[in-house]
């Protein structure tokens, strides 16, 4: 098992309160050795970003 659907909800109290983030995941062969790839399948988020790097400490 190595792709994943992923939704995140927006912290309460941030300028994120209220969204719905959905990503796909990727943990490659390599895994951990190499990064897993995200991508953002919200083509609505206001700052529209198509592949972008997560800080794992945040979730």
């Amino acid at each position: 098992m190595r792709y994943f659907n992923v939704m995140i909800l927006g912290p309460t109290q941030s300028p994120y309160e209220g969204g719905v983030f959905k990503l796909e995941l990727f943990l490659p062969e390599e895994y951990p050795m190499a990064a897993p790839k995200v991508i953002n399948i919200d083509l609505f988020f206001k700052y529209d970003l198509h592949v972008f790097c997560i800080c794992w400490d945040m979730l």
